[in-house]
Protein backbone atom coordinates (compact mmCIF):
# COMPACT_ATOMS: atom_id res chain seq x y z
CA UNK A 1 0.00 0.00 0.00
CA UNK A 2 2.69 2.11 0.88
CA UNK A 3 4.66 1.87 -2.23
CA UNK A 4 1.56 2.54 -4.31
CA UNK A 5 0.97 5.43 -2.95
CA UNK A 6 4.68 6.84 -3.36
CA UNK A 7 4.78 5.47 -7.08
CA UNK A 8 1.49 8.11 -7.50
CA UNK A 9 3.33 10.76 -5.29
CA UNK A 10 6.20 10.49 -8.06
CA UNK A 11 3.91 10.54 -11.42
CA UNK A 12 1.81 13.88 -9.98
CA UNK A 13 5.39 14.90 -9.78
CA UNK A 14 6.55 14.09 -13.26
CA UNK A 15 3.39 15.42 -14.62
CA UNK A 16 4.15 18.86 -12.51
CA UNK A 17 7.53 19.67 -14.37
CA UNK A 18 5.95 18.72 -17.75
CA UNK A 19 3.07 21.15 -16.99
CA UNK A 20 5.58 23.85 -16.02
CA UNK A 21 8.10 23.79 -19.00
CA UNK A 22 4.68 23.80 -20.96
CA UNK A 23 4.04 26.96 -19.78
CA UNK A 24 7.28 29.00 -19.60
CA UNK A 25 7.58 27.46 -23.31
CA UNK A 26 4.47 29.84 -23.86
CA UNK A 27 5.18 33.16 -21.74
CA UNK A 28 9.07 32.67 -23.40
CA UNK A 29 7.23 32.90 -27.06
CA UNK A 30 8.87 30.17 -28.23
CA UNK A 31 6.00 28.19 -28.49
CA UNK A 32 5.55 28.00 -32.35
CA UNK A 33 1.89 27.67 -32.56
CA UNK A 34 1.99 30.57 -30.74
CA UNK A 35 0.12 33.58 -32.35
CA UNK A 36 1.92 36.41 -31.03
CA UNK A 37 5.37 34.89 -31.22
CA UNK A 38 4.85 33.97 -34.89
CA UNK A 39 3.91 38.20 -35.45
CA UNK A 40 6.86 39.11 -33.57
CA UNK A 41 9.38 36.61 -35.33
CA UNK A 42 7.66 37.83 -38.93
CA UNK A 43 8.40 41.49 -37.88
CA UNK A 44 11.75 41.01 -36.10
CA UNK A 45 12.41 39.50 -39.97
CA UNK A 46 10.97 41.94 -41.99
CA UNK A 47 13.86 44.22 -43.75
CA UNK A 48 11.73 46.24 -46.08
CA UNK A 49 11.22 50.16 -45.53
CA UNK A 50 8.78 51.18 -43.29
CA UNK A 51 5.83 53.07 -45.15
CA UNK A 52 6.85 56.57 -45.62
CA UNK A 53 11.00 56.25 -44.86
CA UNK A 54 12.86 57.70 -47.43
CA UNK A 55 14.99 54.57 -49.61
CA UNK A 56 18.74 55.09 -50.50
CA UNK A 57 19.00 57.26 -53.15
CA UNK A 58 20.15 55.62 -56.40
CA UNK A 59 22.12 56.78 -59.59
CA UNK A 60 19.14 57.46 -61.12
CA UNK A 61 18.23 59.74 -58.72
CA UNK A 62 21.11 62.12 -58.36
CA UNK A 63 21.27 61.96 -61.72
CA UNK A 64 17.44 63.12 -62.15
CA UNK A 65 18.33 65.96 -60.13
CA UNK A 66 21.26 67.12 -61.46
CA UNK A 67 19.03 67.41 -64.55
CA UNK A 68 16.30 69.58 -62.97
CA UNK A 69 18.66 71.91 -61.66
CA UNK A 70 20.27 72.18 -65.32
CA UNK A 71 16.43 72.44 -66.52
CA UNK A 72 15.80 75.78 -63.97
CA UNK A 73 18.65 77.51 -64.75
CA UNK A 74 18.40 77.09 -68.71
CA UNK A 75 14.67 77.89 -68.33
CA UNK A 76 15.11 80.95 -66.38
CA UNK A 77 17.77 82.05 -69.35
CA UNK A 78 14.97 81.41 -71.39
CA UNK A 79 12.50 83.57 -69.59
CA UNK A 80 15.19 86.19 -70.23
CA UNK A 81 15.82 86.36 -73.50
CA UNK A 82 12.14 84.85 -75.34
CA UNK A 83 10.62 87.92 -76.37
CA UNK A 84 14.28 89.10 -77.94
CA UNK A 85 13.56 88.97 -81.49
CA UNK A 86 17.33 89.62 -82.31
CA UNK A 87 17.56 85.75 -80.12
CA UNK A 88 14.33 84.32 -81.39
CA UNK A 89 16.46 81.88 -83.19
CA UNK A 90 18.02 80.71 -80.15
CA UNK A 91 15.60 80.62 -77.89
CA UNK A 92 13.43 78.58 -79.94
CA UNK A 93 16.11 75.94 -80.08
CA UNK A 94 16.99 76.32 -76.15
CA UNK A 95 13.10 76.08 -75.82
CA UNK A 96 13.05 72.73 -77.67
CA UNK A 97 15.58 71.04 -75.76
CA UNK A 98 13.96 72.21 -72.49
CA UNK A 99 10.74 70.38 -73.31
CA UNK A 100 12.75 67.47 -74.37
CA UNK A 101 14.43 67.40 -71.22
CA UNK A 102 11.41 68.44 -68.87
CA UNK A 103 9.46 65.42 -70.50
CA UNK A 104 12.03 62.74 -69.62
CA UNK A 105 13.16 63.99 -65.73
CA UNK A 106 8.71 63.49 -65.64
CA UNK A 107 9.56 59.78 -66.85
CA UNK A 108 9.91 57.31 -63.85
CA UNK A 109 11.29 54.39 -65.84
CA UNK A 110 14.27 56.78 -67.19
CA UNK A 111 18.36 55.52 -66.33
CA UNK A 112 20.27 57.17 -65.09
CA UNK A 113 22.43 57.62 -68.61
CA UNK A 114 19.35 58.94 -70.49
CA UNK A 115 18.87 61.84 -67.42
CA UNK A 116 22.97 62.41 -67.66
CA UNK A 117 22.64 62.78 -71.71
CA UNK A 118 20.08 65.38 -71.33
CA UNK A 119 21.75 67.28 -68.65
CA UNK A 120 24.76 67.21 -70.83
CA UNK A 121 21.75 68.24 -73.88
CA UNK A 122 20.24 71.38 -71.98
CA UNK A 123 23.57 72.63 -70.83
CA UNK A 124 25.23 72.54 -74.19
CA UNK A 125 21.80 74.17 -75.72
CA UNK A 126 22.20 77.34 -72.86
CA UNK A 127 25.78 77.67 -74.16
CA UNK A 128 24.78 77.79 -77.99
CA UNK A 129 22.26 80.50 -76.34
CA UNK A 130 24.73 82.86 -74.91
CA UNK A 131 26.87 82.68 -77.24
CA UNK A 132 24.25 83.67 -79.42
CA UNK A 133 23.34 86.52 -77.55
CA UNK A 134 27.04 87.40 -77.05
CA UNK A 135 27.54 87.73 -80.85
CA UNK A 136 24.38 89.88 -81.27
CA UNK A 137 25.42 91.99 -78.62
CA UNK A 138 29.07 92.13 -80.47
CA UNK A 139 27.17 92.91 -83.74
CA UNK A 140 24.98 95.58 -82.55
CA UNK A 141 27.74 97.19 -81.18
CA UNK A 142 30.40 96.99 -84.62
CA UNK A 143 27.09 98.62 -85.60
CA UNK A 144 26.92 101.39 -83.59
CA UNK A 145 23.86 100.11 -81.67
CA UNK A 146 23.82 100.57 -77.92
CA UNK A 147 21.89 97.24 -76.61
CA UNK A 148 20.33 99.20 -74.24
CA UNK A 149 18.01 100.60 -77.40
CA UNK A 150 15.75 97.43 -76.70
CA UNK A 151 14.94 98.84 -73.79
CA UNK A 152 14.57 102.98 -74.13
CA UNK A 153 11.92 104.51 -73.29
CA UNK A 154 9.33 105.65 -69.75
CA UNK A 155 8.19 103.08 -67.05
CA UNK A 156 5.63 104.29 -64.74
CA UNK A 157 4.28 103.26 -60.97
CA UNK A 158 1.69 105.54 -59.39
CA UNK A 159 3.64 109.04 -59.31
CA UNK A 160 7.02 108.03 -59.53
CA UNK A 161 8.01 107.61 -63.39
CA UNK A 162 12.14 106.18 -64.82
CA UNK A 163 13.38 107.51 -67.94
CA UNK A 164 16.05 104.75 -69.61
CA UNK A 165 17.85 106.51 -72.50
CA UNK A 166 20.83 105.20 -74.45
CA UNK A 167 24.37 106.84 -73.12
CA UNK A 168 27.39 106.11 -75.78
CA UNK A 169 27.96 102.23 -77.12
CA UNK A 170 27.24 100.21 -73.67
CA UNK A 171 25.80 102.48 -71.56
CA UNK A 172 22.32 103.62 -70.42
CA UNK A 173 21.51 107.07 -68.64
CA UNK A 174 18.68 106.79 -66.01
CA UNK A 175 16.01 109.68 -64.49
CA UNK A 176 13.48 109.22 -61.78
CA UNK A 177 10.80 111.52 -61.16
CA UNK A 178 8.66 111.20 -58.39
CA UNK A 179 6.25 113.94 -57.46
CA UNK A 180 4.91 114.71 -54.03
CA UNK A 181 3.01 117.85 -54.72
CA UNK A 182 2.17 120.36 -57.28
CA UNK A 183 5.51 122.32 -56.27
CA UNK A 184 8.02 119.75 -55.39
CA UNK A 185 9.62 116.49 -56.59
CA UNK A 186 11.87 114.17 -55.93
CA UNK A 187 14.38 113.10 -58.52
CA UNK A 188 16.99 110.98 -58.97
CA UNK A 189 20.04 110.69 -61.67
CA UNK A 190 22.33 107.82 -62.68
CA UNK A 191 23.74 106.13 -64.98
CA UNK A 192 25.45 102.88 -65.68
CA UNK A 193 26.47 99.75 -68.26
CA UNK A 194 23.76 97.78 -69.19
CA UNK A 195 24.49 93.98 -69.11
CA UNK A 196 22.41 91.93 -71.98
CA UNK A 197 22.98 88.76 -70.36
CA UNK A 198 21.44 90.02 -67.15
CA UNK A 199 19.39 92.42 -68.25
CA UNK A 200 20.54 95.10 -65.63
CA UNK A 201 22.17 98.26 -65.26
CA UNK A 202 24.33 98.64 -62.41
CA UNK A 203 25.36 102.14 -60.92
CA UNK A 204 27.02 103.73 -58.23
CA UNK A 205 26.60 107.41 -59.09
CA UNK A 206 23.44 108.25 -58.31
CA UNK A 207 22.20 111.49 -57.04
CA UNK A 208 18.84 112.53 -55.06
CA UNK A 209 17.81 115.95 -55.55
CA UNK A 210 14.65 117.52 -53.56
CA UNK A 211 12.93 120.37 -56.34
CA UNK A 212 10.88 123.39 -54.84
CA UNK A 213 9.10 125.21 -57.23
CA UNK A 214 7.63 127.67 -54.88
CA UNK A 215 8.04 131.11 -55.96
CA UNK A 216 9.26 132.26 -59.20
CA UNK A 217 12.94 130.13 -58.54
CA UNK A 218 13.57 126.89 -58.46
CA UNK A 219 15.08 125.52 -55.42
CA UNK A 220 17.24 122.55 -55.91
CA UNK A 221 18.56 120.32 -52.67
CA UNK A 222 20.87 117.93 -53.13
CA UNK A 223 20.15 114.96 -50.41
CA UNK A 224 23.02 112.79 -51.52
CA UNK A 225 25.30 111.84 -54.16
CA UNK A 226 27.04 108.46 -55.14
CA UNK A 227 24.06 106.01 -54.52
CA UNK A 228 24.32 102.76 -55.27
CA UNK A 229 21.74 100.37 -56.68
CA UNK A 230 20.55 98.68 -60.26
CA UNK A 231 17.23 98.59 -62.71
CA UNK A 232 16.54 95.16 -64.01
CA UNK A 233 14.59 94.64 -66.75
CA UNK A 234 11.91 91.49 -66.62
CA UNK A 235 11.16 89.58 -69.76
CA UNK A 236 7.10 91.19 -69.50
CA UNK A 237 8.58 94.66 -70.82
CA UNK A 238 8.42 95.89 -67.19
CA UNK A 239 11.51 96.99 -64.91
CA UNK A 240 12.11 97.07 -60.80
CA UNK A 241 14.11 99.83 -59.64
CA UNK A 242 16.43 98.46 -56.33
CA UNK A 243 18.35 101.30 -54.53
CA UNK A 244 20.36 100.77 -51.70
CA UNK A 245 19.79 104.12 -50.16
CA UNK A 246 15.76 103.61 -51.05
CA UNK A 247 15.03 100.00 -50.14
CA UNK A 248 11.78 100.92 -48.15
CA UNK A 249 10.97 103.24 -50.70
CA UNK A 250 10.88 101.06 -54.30
CA UNK A 251 10.56 97.78 -52.19
CA UNK A 252 7.89 95.70 -54.73
CA UNK A 253 7.12 98.68 -57.19
CA UNK A 254 7.30 97.22 -60.54
CA UNK A 255 7.13 100.03 -62.94
CA UNK A 256 4.96 99.20 -66.49
CA UNK A 257 5.98 100.54 -70.07
CA UNK A 258 4.46 103.53 -71.24
CA UNK A 259 6.38 104.42 -74.17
Amino acid sequence: MKKTIRTLIALFAVAAIILSFAACGKTSGTNPTDPTATAESVSASDTSAAPGTTATATPADAARAALSEAIAGARAYYDSIKDNETLAQAADDLDTRLQRAEALAASTGATADELATAASDVAAALTAAKEQANAAENSAAEDGQNPVMNYVGSYESDRCSITIEADGATDAKITVHWGSSATEATVWTMSGRFDPDTMRINYVNGVKTVMNFEGEEEKDTVIYENGVGRIQFRSDGNLLWQDEQEIDTVRDMVFEFVG
